[in-house]
Parts: structure tokens; sequence; C-alpha cells
């Protein structure tokens, strides 16, 4: 909020000497028409109530800046539009007044409608001051609509023609204020949307980074291991491999990271419901050990001992995958002639039952 505020009060120091000379234009327009006298005091009215503005705002950004925008320093800047305007208007009324031409309404009538258009700019930054200020306008409108009506020598006509333009010109104010609140709403979207992109590439960074001196601790631990050791990505694919692995499939990390396990090792004798174990561990993102035959490059079949185990971030999503690989071969052979001596041995024990004495 207070970011918003000090962008509204900046914009109005920014802009000050512009709006001087505006008001100055007018100021000489009336000494011109009227007397240097009343020239001077429009000046001096526009100017007196631009600079209390401005020295207010000056401090309050400064005190925000400590303490953030606090309600008093909010009720303070309204005080400074409310005078601002209240200035700007009586300057508008003296002039009115005190020139003796008898369409100098029509033209205060523009002059409310271009300060009212100006100030629905940058109602988005400040609405609670600039609302008072609109305020003020839509009064001081109303009052120069009711003068000519009010004014006996004014033509019925010509009174309806200038009631005619200033409700053409209060529609065209509120139209307009609606659609820059309109925009600032979109920007104000899209900068969110853009924010909030930024923070998540930030943390994926984050996370990356992470990852990777995780990756590297875990390399320079797996590396020399006896056991293939694998990493993968949120694809499943090899992102990375030990000295084993190459050692157990034939596969160098060239030839295996960037590729799917399956699609490099799995055999047609890989049991369907071994491969169903995985792909349900894999959709739900949980650990699992498995017993899987394989084929290395040379299409030599052999078995490993998996254990995969997903490494999540702190929202459950998949980071990386590490696997850990044990070949089995000899233990299922041995496990397979333990099997065929025992299935030898109850064949050569069955016939002799038969000759046992009863």
């Amino acid at each position: 909020m207070s970011g918003l505020f000090n962008r509204y009060a900046g914009g109005r120091i920014r802009h000050f000497w512009n709006r001087q000379v505006l008001g100055m234009f007018g100021a000489i327009v009336v000494g011109y028409m009227q007397s240097p006298l009343l020239g001077f005091a429009v000046a001096g009215l526009i100017l007196a109530g631009d600079a209390l503005e401005i020295m207010i705002l000056s401090w309050l950004i400064r005190q925000t800046a400590k303490s953030g925008l606090l309600p008093f320093h909010r009720r303070l800047g309204i005080l400074a539009s409310a005078l601002q305007m209240a200035a700007l208007i009586s300057a508008l009324g003296i002039s009115l007044v005190f020139t003796p031409i008898p369409d100098a309404h029509f033209f205060v009538a523009a002059l409310l409608a271009g300060i009212a258009i100006n100030t629905a700019l940058v109602r988005p930054y400040f609405r609670a001051g600039t609302d008072i200020k609109l305020t003020m306008l839509a009064i001081a409108g109303i009052g120069l609509r009711a003068r000519p009506i009010l004014d006996p020598n004014t033509i019925f006509v010509t009174s309806l023609f200038f009631e005619a333009a200033v409700a053409i010109l209060a529609m065209t104010v509120i139209m307009f204020a609606g659609q820059v609140e309109r925009a600032f709403e979109r920007q104000l979207d899209m900068e969110r949307a853009v924010s909030e992109r930024a923070s998540d590439l930030r943390r994926s960074k984050a996370e990356i980074a992470k990852t990777g001196i995780m990756n590297q601790r875990l390399a320079l631990a797996a590396q020399p291991a006896n056991d293939a050791i694998v990493f993968t990505d949120q694809n499943h694919r090899y992102t990375w491999v030990n000295q084993a692995f190459t050692r157990i499939t034939g596969f160098t990390p060239e030839q295996a990271i960037g590729q799917f396990p399956g699609d490099l090792l799995n055999a047609a004798e890989t049991l369907p419901e071994t491969l169903e174990r995985l792909g349900e561990a894999r959709k739900n993102n949980a650990a699992v050990r498995v017993e899987i035959f394989n084929r290395n490059q040379k299409g030599r079949g052999y078995w490993v001992d998996t254990s995969i185990i997903p490494i999540l971030d702190d929202e459950g999503r998949l980071i990386t995958s590490l696997a850990i690989e044990r070949d089995i071969t000899q233990a299922k052979e041995r496990e397979a002639e333990l099997a065929r001596a025992r299935e030898a041995a109850e064949a050569a024990a069955g016939p002799s039952h038969a000759f046992l004495p009863i």
C-alpha cells in the first residue's frame, strides 16, 4: 500500500512545475481580461495550494520509508489533497465571478473536466485522496451548472445546452475513470503473474542448485561403490550413472544418460508384474524394491536387486530419483542350482519308497 502511495506522491512532486505553467497561463488570461491584481490572486491561490500539498507529500514520503503508510499518514494525505483542490477551485471561482464574459462558465466547465480526467489517471495509486478531489470537482460542477439557471438573464435554450454539455463532460470523465481503473487492475494482475512466475523460477533455481550440490556429494560417494548407482530426472531418464553401472551393463555414461532405463536394459523375460510395480511406484512417487531380469549391452541376461528412492521437494514434487542396483545373478544361479538339485534328489528318492517293506 505504501508503495502505491509513494508512486502517487512522487508523481505529484515531479509534475509540480508543469502544473504551475498551466496555472500561470490561466492567471495571465484572467489578469488580461479583468485586472493584474485578480491575475496575481488566482496565481497565488494555485501556487499556495500546490506548494502546501507538495510539502506534506514530501514529508509523508520520508515518514513512510521509515514506518510504512500508517492511518495518520493516510489522513494527512487526504487533507493535503483537499486543501490543494480547494485552492484550485477557489481560483477558478474567483475567475468566473469577476470575469465579465457571459460564456466564461463554458471555459471553467472545460477546465474542471480536464482536471477531473487528470485526477482520475492517478486514482489507483491513492484512491482516498483522489476521491476527495473528484468529489470536490463534482460539487463545483454542480454549482457551475446552477449558475446560469439562477441567472434571470440566461436564455432557456442556452441554459439547456450548457447543462447538456456539462452532463456530457461528466459522463466522459466517469467513463474515462472506469477505463483507467480497469486498465490498472489488468496491469496489477499481470505484474502479480510475472512476480509469481519470477518467484517460481527463483525457487526452481534454488532447488536445482540444491539438488546439484546433493548430486555432486552423492556422486563422490557413489562413484567407487560396487553396486550400480544411478540418478534419473522427473521424466525418469538417466542423468548420472557410476562406474559400477558401466561394469555391470556395459553401457558408458554417454550411452546411458538421457535414456529410459526400461528401453536400455529391460529384456523380454522381464516379468510384467515387476514392470507394473515399477510403474505404480513412479506414478505415486513412492519408494520400491524389486528384482529385475535385464540384458546388458552384449545381450547377456543378468538379475539385479533394485531399490528406487524418489527425492521430493517441500511440496511433494519429484526432483530426482536414486536407484541402487546390486547384481544378484550368481545368487539367482545358485538358487536355481539348489532348486534343480532338490528336485533331482526328490525324484531319485521317490521310486525307492515303493520297495520299502510294509
